[in-house]
């Protein structure tokens, strides 16, 4: 069975939601055992040779052919956030600040790196071993720190037992499979 990283992701968002309270009450039933691989950010690049004229991602964020910068929101997305801190563990988030476009989300930041809205991105290694990510390239940020991903089930959900069974799926043995291949750690 071939799931696509869209496809996954998307399951995984509807069970993900973060545990927090709403209104006095407690929204997830079950939380605990759905702890799941780390993602790597990447700074991707939809054009195909823009590895082969940089160094490292380093090199390629100071070069003035890259212009424009994708950084998923950091203030609302952790990919982001990870990114931010990669940039500034490397000395360059402010000195590389007005070339900075804070798309909402990771995926955002994808579209806009695979259509060449931006000549860089910062990424999900997941989404850069896509078939649409391997059109272009991509430099791994050692400086960012991995984004942990996690699963829980609602409260309210209204097939709990689909959800509950879904996110135990996703600790087995084929699960780990899909997600290494799509990156994850």
């Amino acid at each position: 069975m071939r799931i696509k990283t869209s496809l996954l992701m998307v399951l995984i968002v509807l069970l993900c939601l973060p545990a927090t309270a709403s209104e006095g009450k407690i929204l997830v039933a079950v939380a605990a055992n759905y702890m799941m691989p780390f993602a790597e950010i990447v700074l991707f690049s939809g054009q195909h040779d823009f590895c082969s004229r940089f160094t490292d991602w380093t090199d390629a964020v100071q070069s003035d052919a890259v212009r424009k910068i994708a950084i998923a929101k950091p203030e609302t997305a952790p990919y982001g956030a990870a990114a931010v801190t990669g940039l500034k563990e490397s000395g360059l988030y402010d000195t590389l600040y007005d070339k900075y476009v804070f798309p909402q989300d990771i995926g955002q930041a994808f579209q806009y790196a695979t259509t060449g809205s931006v000549q860089a991105g910062f990424c999900a290694l997941s989404s850069a071993m896509t078939d649409e990510g391997r059109k272009g390239c991509c430099f791994p940020v050692k400086q960012a720190p991995p984004v942990t991903q996690a699963a829980c089930v609602l409260k309210r959900t209204q097939n709990r037992e689909a959800a509950k069974k879904f996110a135990a799926f996703l600790l087995t043995q084929t699960s780990v499979r899909i997600k290494e291949k799509y990156g994850y750690r």
